[in-house]
């Protein structure tokens, strides 16, 4: 489009509605049966954008207005409550501003010299998993928040506020009555993905909860690694797939070729990658498929990490959990060593105070329903989702409908997240019911490399001995952690090699685009 602002969408499945005045664009997961276009199209822009809110389920939308010439005048972006699609947007070349679904994108709009790394962007990639603040890893670039939306008109003067919250429903009567729930609401959410759907299998619950509800006429893939503690991943997803009666596609992917596998990971996303298994994972999206489903985001609305899960059979109170036991890194002195206890602590508390406005009642809400919503919002899945959009496909996972995030949270906690000496009581009451041979007892765990390993004596050794430390790192003692690295310290040496490779690209771009 022609004019100040620009636009910019990456979605195969996007659903658009024109008129020669307005351009309305829906980017994600939308009820099937919407308003009569000639409502929305009709209305000023914020009450379209508030009555199609109604309808959302996974997504964005975009509502770009125009004037007598065609040209650009304002662009409105809105962003779901739930939704793991994002919102970036900043002042491009020549005072334009452009918004885009992806980070790449608008990356890519901005001059050399507003490519400057966030220090904020920095410090919150190596604290969460996924920051849903509005600092993204560059400066200039911003994210929108949850259930936010933003207009920015042709002075380039972008406005925010809020236009939905997470609405949580009353209680159900009983377990038995809440379980029912989440059922239906899953069933009606898997049945919103797109036709066709490809599921990451895992074998896990999670994923083997979509497979069940997706059926037998859809296939399964999983990517898997050759490293020697993760043998039994692979024997996960074939026996989930055998009871499932589905086909299932193995990606075996090489320990050894790991760093290569990271570096072309990053340069599809132009963004730095938090934990060791995306690129891993990712690789499944080479597959022809146009549109893949898994299990993501299941942990957070009904489980716990394993820590907290070994501190609850040690006869902890899973109730004395509070919001900073959830989805922050297990190293923070590390992090603290190098940027401060005091900048940590604004970071994380902020992070708090998002998860607490993204709520219609926060104050009905425990710690502990608080911390697992910190953990949904933290969730590295959009990392996955953007790799997946920069290879043209698109990735869905029913646990971040926003009818099923809902249900979750009006669950009662604990019992949502343990029952009766179980963790995850909800889907493994689902899963015993939909496939009663599946081995609930089994304690998978997760898809986690041995990352330790990996950074002191496999494929990532050494090295920054090749390759410099992240500009916002200084040498010396701070850096000590990073160099050496540990079990209390090898997360946070993963993330500086990734934070480094994507500086790394960043330059690369630079140069390409200089010549």
């Amino acid at each position: 489009m022609k004019g100040y602002l620009n636009l910019e969408i990456s979605d195969p499945g996007k659903r658009v509605f024109e008129t020669p005045a307005r351009q309305v664009t829906l980017v994600g997961l939308w009820e099937k049966k919407l308003p009569d276009p000639g409502r929305f199209l009709g209305l000023p822009a914020r009450q379209a954008i508030q009555l199609l809110a109604g309808y959302e389920i996974d997504g964005c939308c975009f509502v770009v207005e125009k004037d007598t010439e065609e040209t650009v005048a304002e662009i409105f972006a809105y962003r779901g409550p739930a939704t793991a699609h994002e919102v970036y947007f900043a002042a491009g070349q020549n005072g334009n501003w452009i918004l885009s679904n992806m980070f790449r994108s608008v990356l890519g709009s901005l001059p050399l010299n507003r490519r400057d790394v966030s220090p904020e962007g920095f410090l919150d990639f190596l604290l969460f998993q996924h920051s849903p603040l509005p600092e993204s890893p560059i400066g200039a670039i911003r994210r929108l928040g949850h259930g936010d939306l933003l207009c920015v008109d042709r002075r380039g003067a972008p406005r925010i506020s809020t236009l939905s919250r997470l609405e949580i429903p009353g209680p159900p009567s009983d377990f038995r009555d809440g379980a029912d729930m989440i059922e239906k609401t899953l069933s009606l959410a898997v049945e919103s993905l797109p036709k066709g759907v490809l599921n990451l299998l895992s074998g896990g619950i999670d994923s083997t909860l979509v497979q069940v509800f997706l059926g037998p006429g859809h296939a399964a893939v999983t990517a898997s690694i050759d490293s020697p503690e993760l043998a039994f991943e692979r024997d996960y997803a074939t026996q989930a797939a055998s009871l499932c009666g589905v086909t299932l596609q193995d990606i075996g992917l090489v320990e050894r070729e790991f760093p290569i596998l990271l570096e072309r990971e990053t340069s599809m996303a132009r963004l730095p990658l938090p934990l060791l298994q995306i690129p891993v994972i990712s690789a499944a999206f080479d597959n022809c498929a146009p549109h893949f489903s898994s299990g993501f985001a299941a942990d957070a609305l009904f489980s716990l990490t394993r820590s907290s899960r070994e501190l609850i059979l040690k006869g902890g109170d899973p109730g004395s959990f509070n919001m900073e036991d959830f989805s922050i890194s297990s190293e923070r002195p590390v992090i603290e060593g190098i940027f401060g206890k005091e900048a940590v602590k604004k970071r994380i508390c902020m992070r708090n105070e998002y998860v607490r406005s993204r709520i219609g009642e926060p104050e009905s809400f425990s710690d502990l329903n608080l911390g697992c919503l910190a953990s949904y919002y933290s969730s590295s899945f959009l990392a996955y989702r953007q790799l997946a959009a920069a290879r043209g496909k698109t990735l869905s996972s029913p646990f971040k409908d926003r009818r099923l995030v809902q249900a979750a949270l009006s669950l009662p906690i604990p019992e949502r997240i343990f029952r009766k000496s179980v963790f995850k009581p909800v889907l493994k009451d689902i899963l015993s019911r939909r496939l009663p041979p599946y081995p609930l007892e089994l304690e998978k765990g997760g898809f986690g490399l041995p990352r330790t390993r990996f950074c002191k004596s496999g494929p990532l050794r050494g090295y920054f001995r090749e390759n410099p430390l992240p500009d916002l790192i200084i040498t010396g003692s701070k850096a000590d952690p990073v160099l050496r690295p540990d079990w209390g310290s090898s997360m946070t040496t993963f993330r500086c090699i990734a934070w480094s490779m994507w500086e790394r690209s960043l330059k690369e771009i630079s140069r390409e685009e200089t010549l």
